[in-house]
């Protein structure tokens, strides 16, 4: 995997795991405040989609880890210290593109 030297360095790998009754709004809405939660915790999170999204993967990590039957791996993502100073932007000044 691409990202396995990311996924090794990582603090903590957390599972999302919410109730299998859930429609895919709520699953997405828990998700997100979830994410933003630890965010302003000072962590630092990316989502590994595919691990959920992959049949065999996530019945894997359902099994290895034991999630109740009513529960299900949606996501899972990689968890670290956030950076102290905020990140430079990737995007032109504004200067640079109104002409």
């Amino acid at each position: 995997m691409s990202e396995g030297a990311a996924i090794r360095s990582a603090a903590a790998v957390i599972l999302f795991c919410p109730l299998r009754a859930l429609d895919p709004f709520a699953v997405g809405r828990r998700f997100y405040r979830l994410w933003l939660e630890l965010t302003a915790a000072g962590l630092a999170l990316c989502p590994l989609s595919a691990v959920a999204d992959h049949e065999p993967s996530r019945t894997a990590l359902e099994e290895r880890y034991q999630v109740p039957a009513e529960r299900r791996v949606a996501n899972a993502l990689r968890v670290g210290v956030a950076p102290r100073a905020p990140a430079r932007s990737a995007r032109l000044p504004v200067e640079e593109l109104i002409v």
